[in-house]
């Protein structure tokens, strides 16, 4: 089983971490910056595209990539450096908050997902505003854009969403009640110590059970997948396994802000989506981002 939801937070949790997406839009590079405001309990999130194209076809964007731009255009959405992958996505969150009520269930720990899956997506969707900035050609050229970030209630989500992974875990081993590792996993996340997000200062921490198995596979399979997560950490993205726990870091708890910088994709830039939205929207010339990100971080939270 899994809902919109379920996907958004996994990601969150970062267990199908920054793997990218192929046939959709592509950036050369992203540099993110936040910095969580511990007296409002907020976390303010700047990002900026470097780079941004279409992946399929250099000459012109497809389809999927059209209705892709435009679903960022219409608001509510935001990416973490593989996009399509990793993202909030307040139409998936809407999506969920209507079709969960009908979501059938076949036992009673299916229905309590639901149950708290809904109750998260209402929250996350209260507690999280996307706006889209400008659209900007840099000192290449190339195009750019930005966001702004403001999710509220931190301490209350990080709760929820670990209420939503406890469920689906219990759900999970309802399938594989001969698995004593599945059992042994719901025994683990039930502990009275066990955190699934910790969060101290700008230092936010995910843990999920994993096989060093499931490790292996998921972030070792290949050549090309170890490179591109040597890249990940060299970042400042700590990930590492032991234990039967994998745990990816952000950030540290003394940072005022936390910037984390990625070129994720390997194909180079082309003006495909700068040719498909010049006649469709302003496109600013001279533009300083950090800048930018500096004004809205150091904004008052609130």
């Amino acid at each position: 089983m899994k809902t919109p939801l379920i996907q958004i937070v996994r990601l969150v949790a970062v267990v199908v971490l920054l793997i990218p997406a192929t046939g959709c839009i592509e950036f050369e590079r992203q540099v993110m910056s936040y910095r969580y405001d511990k007296k409002s309990d907020t976390l303010l999130i700047f990002q900026d595209y470097q780079g941004i194209y279409g992946a399929d076809n250099p000459g012109k964007l497809t389809d999927n990539e059209t209705e892709q731009i435009q679903s960022v255009l219409d608001g509510g959405r935001t990416f973490f450096f593989a996009n399509w992958i990793f993202e909030i996505n307040h139409q998936a969150l809407k999506d969920a908050i209507a079709d969960l009520p009908d979501k059938s269930a076949e036992t009673v720990a299916e229905d309590e997902l639901n149950r708290v899956a809904l109750g998260g997506a209402k929250l996350f969707l209260a507690n999280c505003s996307i706006e889209n900035g400008d659209f900007y050609r840099d000192g290449k050229g190339r195009l750019c854009g930005v966001q702004c970030v403001r999710i509220t209630n931190v301490t209350r989500l990080i709760a929820g969403i670990s209420e939503v992974l406890k469920a689906y875990v219990w759900v999970e081993a309802g399938k594989a009640l001969e698995d004593v590792d599945a059992q042994n996993t719901v025994n683990r996340v039930n502990s009275p110590d066990w955190k699934f997000i910790s969060q101290e200062g700008n230092r936010f921490q995910f843990r999920f059970p994993m096989s060093a198995e499931e490790f292996r596979t998921t972030f070792k399979k290949n050549d090309v997948q170890i490179a591109y997560f040597d890249k990940v950490r060299a970042a400042g993205i700590n990930m590492r396994h032991a234990d039967g726990i994998h745990m990816t870091t952000l950030g540290s708890p003394d940072e005022r802000v936390t910037t984390i910088a990625l070129s994720p994709f390997t194909k180079t830039y082309r003006e495909n989506l700068l040719n498909h939205l010049r006649d469709r929207l302003k496109i600013r010339g001279a533009y300083d981002a950090a800048a930018a990100a500096r004004n809205f971080l150091r904004a008052d939270p609130k």
